[in-house]
């Protein structure tokens, strides 16, 4: 008889204690969360509690601002220009020269407009990320005049000596040689060339700023048409 009130006390005294605990834990639950300083969370404001998206944006204009324009494609040159002083076209009055001119262009890509607007986040998982950049412009064309290669004078039997070329000829044989070789890189192939290059080089530049700040996100990279 003891024994069985012993055990009815126990189950009792058992049935209030974890009443008791699941009051507490419940108002626990449902109650505003509070810090160190007993401040309910929803009362305070985060600055940097942000979307994701927003953050990233931030973090690619502010990467493009130290890197206005992206070097992306270094193309070589040459040119052969004729020096022709032969007279009527008779091979015995031949007398030319041929000068051989190369040079390097480099194709840039312009991040200095470079905002906001340009960037398109999904919200799948991973993240995708398109950027929209201008397309690669001709940066500069230099030639390498220690490259220039200057041909033997080719004389018919009664033409002699050098061809005399003065400074001021030699330079519009250059401008010549820059004008030929600027129409090369309207060649197809070339523009094609440039612009996967600007895709690649911009990519791996955008992938560099978001380097140790995202792990799981896919960037495609399209030209502003």
């Amino acid at each position: 008889m003891k024994k069985r009130k012993f055990i009815i006390c126990a189950a009792l005294l058992l049935t209030a204690v974890a009443c008791f605990g699941g009051y507490i834990l419940n108002d626990y639950i449902n109650s505003p969360k509070k810090n160190n300083a007993g401040i309910s969370d929803d009362n305070i404001y985060r600055p940097y509690e942000r979307d994701i998206g927003a953050i990233i944006s931030d973090v690619l204009v502010k990467g493009v601002k130290r890197e206005n324009k992206l070097v992306t494609t270094e193309v070589n040159l040459n040119c052969e220009i004729l020096i022709d002083e032969s007279y009527l076209d008779w091979g015995i009055l031949k007398k030319r020269q041929s000068l051989k001119f190369y040079a390097t262009a480099l194709y840039a890509v312009d991040l200095e407009n470079f905002a906001k607007s340009d960037i398109k986040l999904s919200e799948a998982e991973p993240i995708k990320i398109t950027i929209y950049i201008e397309e690669p412009k001709l940066l500069s064309l230099a030639l390498d005049s220690e490259k220039t290669a200057v041909g033997e004078v080719e004389n018919g039997l009664l033409r002699f000596g050098d061809i005399k070329i003065t400074p001021e000829d030699f330079k519009k044989i250059q401008l010549k040689a820059s004008a030929r070789m600027t129409e090369q890189l309207h060649n197809g192939e070339i523009k094609d060339l440039t612009e996967q290059n600007a895709k690649n080089s911009a990519e791996g530049f955008f992938v560099s700023v978001l380097e140790n700040f995202i792990d799981d996100y896919e960037i495609n990279v399209e030209f502003k048409r």
